[in-house]
């Protein structure tokens, strides 16, 4: 970045050729969480987008049929969506071993303070993002506390959703919790324990190495 400033380059053409390609793996990486998510969710289609079918609510429609769906076809639409994802996981590491991405922490970037119309416009964009990203929970904390009348929403508010969930679904409640957390206990070991083998057989690799090479040596 030193180098592209003292040859007169400009902010934005340095964004593009310098700071963009060394950023790349992090950028491909947050893409594709931000990609698995939306082609797999169900909730924000169901709840936004009345009548509007993707391939998750599909899936779930044809297995849960009441007059009959066809499961080979939700079986092969989730294997579609499985290849699309394994392609597109292929095509971020094809990427990213393309090139060495090598950045030097001596000299980090500076942060600075955009000011007139440029500081506006990023807090507009910052902003319209966050609404954009939580439309979907609010949704479904303003459905929550519509009254209901069998399966149809009411035009009026009521605790009814409220009182019902803890009054027949508390045990359900609790069981979602207690295995949430046996289950992140066991990742968290499992984790810890593979970690260690991990690093403990590369310092087991170096040793044996080591006294290879003592061996040799004292044969020779």
């Amino acid at each position: 970045m030193e180098a592209a400033e003292s040859l007169g380059t400009k902010p934005s053409r340095k964004l593009v050729f310098v700071i963009i390609p060394l950023i790349l793996p992090t950028l491909l990486a947050g893409a594709l969480l931000v990609f698995m998510n939306a082609i797999a969710d169900f909730g924000t289609p169901v709840l936004i987008g009345e009548g509007y079918n993707v391939m998750p609510t599909l899936i779930y429609s044809e297995f849960i049929s009441e007059v009959g769906g066809q499961a080979n076809f939700a079986a092969a639409m989730a294997t579609v969506m499985v290849f699309i994802t394994s392609l597109m996981f292929l095509l971020q590491r094809y990427i990213i071993n393309k090139k060495s991405y090598i950045m030097s922490s001596l000299r980090p970037i500076q942060v600075g303070n955009l000011k007139g119309i440029s500081n506006n416009l990023a807090h507009i964009f910052i902003y319209i993002i966050v609404i954009l990203s939580i439309i979907p929970q609010l949704t479904v904390i303003y459905t929550s506390f519509l009254n209901t009348k069998g399966a149809m929403f009411l035009n009026e508010f009521s605790l009814k959703s409220y009182k019902t969930v803890f009054s027949r679904l508390g045990k359900s409640i609790t069981n979602t919790y207690i295995y949430g957390l046996i289950a992140i206990f066991i990742i968290i070991l499992i984790g810890m324990l593979t970690a260690y083998i991990s690093t403990r057989r590369g310092s087991l690799s170096i040793v044996g190495a080591g006294i290879r090479l003592e061996c040799l040596s004292f044969l020779i």
